[in-house]
């Protein structure tokens, strides 16, 4: 097992479930959730509008037989939703973005 916090990073070789770091986007001061790599989106978990506490799972991404579950990367409101279950995903694509909080 591997764990280390950039925001949130496990990993378990006997686990199927892994959770990822999330990146800030760049210049708006805002956050966001980017595709940790290739996959499917298999669960939303919120909607726009959303409140959520940093931690908390927003979306399910199936790549590599695995399921990985993104985390909120702060407190927020959820801004927009880039991807629908059923969507096929890029590396580093933008998925979810928050709303600045000021």
């Amino acid at each position: 097992m591997l764990s280390f916090f950039l925001r949130t990073l496990l990993l378990s070789h006997s686990n199927t479930t892994h959770r990822y770091g999330i990146e800030g986007s760049a210049g708006s001061g805002g956050s966001s959730i980017r595709a940790p790599m290739p996959g499917k989106v298999v669960k939303l978990l919120v909607e726009s509008g959303t409140q959520v506490a940093i931690g908390e799972p927003v979306m399910v991404l199936e790549a590599m037989k695995m399921e990985h579950v993104l985390e909120a990367p702060c407190d927020g409101t959820i801004d927009e939703i880039f991807a629908a279950v059923g969507d096929f995903v890029d590396d580093k694509s933008d998925l979810v973005r928050f709303s600045d909080e000021e």
